[in-house]
């Protein structure tokens, strides 16, 4: 019998950006399937996305830092389209091809899978 577990996502709004001038406005947000239940082998898909409202010279890259329970999941990141990922531990740096002047765009896609032998009955991904 396998034990469902409760995810659930905190995104929270908080991104560094690297080489971008004083004045950038930026709005993150990361899309997923959350507070759901999932078994052991199941896969959980969040995408992130940035929107740049105002960024001068624009934004050249972004460092998120991930927090998950690595008892319970493993954390593998996809490469999209435009975008270099570097993870660097729970980081991940972002780097677009071109820099982000301005629009939403979407700049990671992060993959969890719910280890096989987990009886933890919930989790909780933040990325800040």
């Amino acid at each position: 019998m396998k034990i469902k577990t409760i995810v659930s996502c905190i995104v929270m709004c908080i991104l560094i950006l690297i080489g971008v001038q004083a004045n950038a406005a930026l709005e993150a947000s990361a899309i997923a399937t959350c507070d759901t239940q999932v078994e052991p082998g199941d896969t959980i898909t969040l995408d992130l996305s940035i929107n740049v409202t105002t960024a001068g010279t624009g934004v050249e890259a972004i460092m998120a830092t991930v927090e998950y329970p690595s008892d319970i999941m493993e954390m593998s990141t996809a490469t999209v389209s435009g975008m270099d990922l570097i993870p660097d531990g729970n980081d991940l740096i972002i780097a677009p091809d071109d820099p982000i002047t301005s629009g939403s765009k979407q700049v990671a896609k992060i993959k969890f899978t719910v280890k096989e032998d987990t009886t933890a009955t919930s989790a909780t991904i933040k990325i800040t």
